[in-house]
């Protein structure tokens, strides 16, 4: 049985510099830039994302703005979307990475299909 906590952490941001630009980030933006990181080609299907933001309006709004910030692009056929990192989106994941690994807020643990990490 899986449960899902539907209660939602501080609104807070965490301000990312990355050559000279500077993004400010919520943790749902943060969660989606790390999930596509974390997985084989860095991205998934906009469907996939329906735990971070369960509202499909504003999921689609926060899609959007990532677009906006030039660090995701997105591939729709049909109805289906497919979300994938930009370079400048794998160069924030990266840092994003980085800070939390550094803070200890992520914990690196070898699995048989590679690498896995814990938050």
């Amino acid at each position: 049985m899986i449960f899902y906590l539907s209660v939602s952490p501080p609104e807070r941001s965490l301000i990312i510099e990355v050559e000279g630009k500077s993004y400010e980030l919520d943790w749902r933006r943060i969660a989606v830039l790390l999930a596509l990181r974390w997985v084989r080609f860095n991205a998934l299907p906009l469907a996939r994302f329906q735990t971070i933001e369960t509202d499909p309006g504003k999921l689609r709004a926060l899609v959007e703005e990532l677009k906006a910030m030039k660090l995701i692009e997105e591939f729709t056929v049909g109805r289906s979307s497919i979300i994938y990192l930009t370079e400048e989106g794998v160069k924030v994941a990266v840092k994003i990475e980085n800070i939390a690994r550094e803070s200890r807020l992520l914990q690196e643990q070898l699995s048989s299909s590679g690498m896995n990490y814990k938050v």
